[in-house]
Order: structure tokens, then sequence, then C-alpha cells
């Protein structure tokens, strides 16, 4: 998938945000990475994570952008349990599940290792864009927990969308910022609801 999805641009992975500039003609933005490396362009798109380093920058503080445990019965997997204790406690919790939910769990052969489940999650709110030069997407955005393929589903519209409005700013149908702006909206309101 890696290569498939880099194939024509150059990814490098492993890279550690340490800070974001905004030049101060609200233009240009430049990203400096723990290596001493940097990289320049016209936007910074967060789509580093749950926990996000972009978000902090969106967000103003590590604090506003900090995900919360997300309350499941996984969270009983965070105690200090051997594999096998956390793999009996699995295998005791699916034994009241209905089928096939129960046997895929049922047959976790024994000896597996059954590490912590750290899951947690954001509640979207709105960022600064910082004059349509940043923006988040996919967990980044609204991180929520690795089931039923929500995350990944959401990452692919939200760059949909992100594309469009991309298109329309560089096409001088409108400002990067208010293109910005209009994601991070809808993005804020499809995770609260319809106001009622």
């Amino acid at each position: 998938m890696r290569k498939v999805c880099g194939n024509g641009i150059d990814v490098q992975y492993g890279k550690h945000l340490s800070r974001i500039e905004f030049g101060e003609d609200e233009q240009g933005v430049t990203a400096r990475f723990a290596d001493g490396t940097w990289a320049s362009g016209t936007l910074v798109v967060g789509a580093d994570g749950a926990r996000s380093r972009v978000r902090e920058v969106a967000m103003g503080s590590a604090e506003k952008a900090a995900t919360r445990p997300f309350p499941i019965w996984h969270l009983n997997l965070t105690k200090d349990l051997s594999h096998e204790e956390r793999l009996a406690m699995i295998k005791e919790k699916a034994a009241g599940l209905a089928e096939p939910a129960r046997s895929s769990f049922m047959w976790i052969p024994e000896g597996t290792q059954v590490h912590k489940a750290d899951i947690s999650y954001w509640i979207t709110e709105p960022w600064d864009n910082y004059q349509g030069r940043l923006t988040l997407t996919g967990d980044a955005a609204h991180p929520m927990p690795p089931y039923r393929g929500q995350g990944l589903n959401h990452c692919i519209a939200d760059i949909s969308s992100l594309m469009g409005q991309i298109k329309q700013a560089v096409q001088g149908e409108g400002t990067w910022k208010s293109a910005l702006s209009s994601i991070r909206t809808r993005k804020s309101l499809s995770r609260v609801g319809p106001r009622r």
C-alpha cells in the first residue's frame, strides 16, 4: 500500500514534527523536524494520526489537542496482566457474544500475545487554519477507535473534500482561508451532529 500511495512522491517515514513556522505575509509555511530537516510549501495537512502533533499547533496547545481514553471493556486490558491472563479475559467476555464474533475471539490460539489496549478519541472542535495554511484530515481531525474501517472511510472522504477545495483555491474561485475554513466547519458539525 505504501508503495502504491507513494508512487511519484518523495515520502519520508520516521519524521517527527518539532514546529511549524508561518510566513509573516500570510503566505507560505515551513514544517521543521526533530532531525533538523525541514519542508516548505503552501499548506500543511495534518494527517499524522490520533495523537497528531499538527493538531496541537492547530488547537494552540497539547492539552486542547489531547485524546481521551475510550470507555469500552477493552480498557480492562490496560491492567498489569500477563498475556495469558489478558487472553483468558477476552475469551471470558466473548463467551456471551453472538456469532461470528464469539468464535473469532474463542479461536484465538493459546499462547497468543495480547497487548494492552490504548484506545482513545478526540471530539472535533474548530481549529486555527492560519489563514488557509493548515488543515487536519483523517484521525488527526476526528480520531476514532480502529474498528469497522470508519477512520479510513473518513480519511478518504476528507481527502476528496480537501482536493476539491484546493482546486477551487488554485483556480481563484476562493481563497485558501475560506476553502480550509469550510472544511474545518463541516468536520466540526459532522462530529457534533445536526443542531436541533
